[in-house]
């Protein structure tokens, strides 16, 4: 399996880079020896086949980056090096340091803040049947009933309507009272959302005419209460 060998090669490049050196340096004195004694066979001096063979290969240094480029591990080597650097450059500077380390974390801090904010409002998709289809309108005055009435008899081009205003009221129980939020909505509601209870059911035509009996659907976070 060779993604597996060239895997081990990596992380032994990484972890026991020592030992990997020790054999570059080993490899590179092999090859440049060959070398040198392929031009001592045909003749040349010994010290300028040893110089002849070190031009041929570029260099040491040239050699070794070229190897160690082939262990794919130099963007990691030279992370690792940027942040040794950077340290140094902190380490000598400590206020100058503090600084930077408040300023990026306050900007990193409002980034997220400001995403969270965008995403919850903009990107996240609603939890919703075909959320993109959903259209709110709304006026400056309160609906009355009666003006709910024509506009669900006359839709107007949308495949169901359905009205809804939030309120706030006091839930009273035997362990106390408190204020929860509610939605005040039309029987329509559920279903121009798209949304099934998990337990029980939700409006029926005619609970929201008057003098029907109440009904309420509650949120999972208020039945969990």
């Amino acid at each position: 399996m060779r993604w597996l060998a060239d895997l081990w090669f990596r992380l032994r490049a990484l972890v026991g880079r020592g030992a990997l050196e020790r054999e570059l340096d080993e490899e590179f004195r092999f090859h440049l020896d060959m070398e040198a004694r392929k031009l001592e066979a045909s003749g040349m001096p010994a010290r300028e086949a040893k110089r002849t063979a070190r031009l041929r290969f570029g260099g040491e240094d040239r050699f070794k980056e070229e190897t160690r480029g082939a262990w794919g591990v130099g963007v990691f080597t030279d992370l690792s090096a940027d942040l040794r650097f950077a340290w140094r450059q902190l380490a000598r500077s400590p206020g100058f340091s503090a600084l930077a380390t408040i300023t990026l974390a306050l900007g990193i801090g409002g980034t997220v803040a400001l995403f969270s904010v965008v995403w919850g409002l903009m990107i996240r998709p609603l939890p919703f049947t075909d959320e993109d289809r959903l259209v709110t309108f709304w006026s400056d005055y309160n609906w009355r009933g009666e003006e709910f009435d024509v506009i669900r008899d006359v839709p107007r081009g949308f495949a169901g309507v359905a009205a809804y205003s939030n309120d706030a009221y006091t839930l009273r129980t035997e362990s106390g009272s408190t204020l929860v939020l509610a939605t005040v909505a039309s029987a329509e509601f559920f279903d121009v959302l798209g949304v099934a209870p998990l337990f029980g059911r939700t409006f029926l035509p005619g609970d929201d005419r008057p003098g029907s009996e109440p009904v309420i659907v509650l949120s999972h976070a208020l039945w969990v209460r």
